[in-house]
């Protein structure tokens, strides 16, 4: 996958989470494959940015990511900040975080 190609699925996955936020079957804490059964194009990025899909091979990859560097030698994706906005059914503070992840892919540098 390119950069390119990670970067549109990244963009596409963001914008379907932000209208669409986790809720499987009244249970808020179940994020599952929501995404994939939703929209198979979002098949691999259940859980990732997209830029993973290229960088993450190993976590050694990560220093070569751009939001890895953006973000400050840390990854908002993978940790535990991920995570606790994806565990909130629909409040305020889970979209924000999501709309800012989602600034910062279309931001990304090629």
């Amino acid at each position: 996958m390119t950069f390119k190609q990670a970067k549109e699925l990244s963009i596409l996955k963001w914008k379907w989470i932000i209208k669409n936020p986790p809720r499987i079957n009244g249970d808020k804490y179940k994020y599952a494959n929501k995404t994939s059964k939703a929209n198979p194009k979002l098949k691999d990025l259940n859980s990732q940015c997209g830029f993973c899909e290229k960088y993450a091979v190993s976590w050694n990859d990560c220093p070569e990511c751009p939001l890895y560097r953006k973000w400050g030698k840390t990854c908002y994706i993978m940790d535990s900040l991920f995570q606790q906005w994806l565990k909130p059914s629909c409040n305020k503070e889970s979209k924000d975080s999501a709309k800012q992840i989602l600034r910062d892919i279309e931001e990304c540098e090629e």
